[in-house]
């Protein structure tokens, strides 16, 4: 995080949660640094499904800043839902470049029963969609 960054987080840490979210979906709507700062940041759960609505609304990423961003800070079944939100009606040619970035990341942060089976469910659904192309 460079200096710019840092000042950057100094101003949303000043703000609520709603404010922090408006200011950075003004600010950077398209995601870039937006995606640094996400992570250092609280956010209430209301704002963290608008945030990822906005950020992960163009699935696949081409790389796993956007996935790791948001995994940092939402709950396995928060995030789970906000990738499925936009899954429907997206071309599923490119369901394997999703799954590449997102299931190491999804693996990584399910530590209890509960969000291991949210994953594997997930997974199965993704690997449907790669078959059906």
């Amino acid at each position: 995080m460079n200096e710019n960054d840092r000042a950057e987080l100094a101003t949303l840490r000043a703000l609520s949660s709603s404010e922090a979210a408006d200011y950075l979906l003004q600010k950077y709507p398209r995601g870039g640094t937006a995606l640094v700062l996400l992570p250092h940041l609280s956010w209430k759960v209301s704002d963290q499904r608008r945030l990822a609505s906005a950020y992960l609304a163009n699935l696949p990423h081409a790389n796993p800043r956007a996935y790791e961003a948001f995994a940092s800070f939402m709950s396995v079944k928060n995030f789970i839902e906000a990738i499925k939100e936009h899954l429907p009606g997206r071309q599923t040619d490119r369901t394997g470049l999703l799954s590449y970035y997102l299931v190491p990341i999804l693996h990584d942060q399910a530590k209890n029963d509960d969000d291991k089976q949210l994953v594997r469910s997930f997974v199965t659904e993704l690997e449907a969609l790669e078959i059906a192309t």
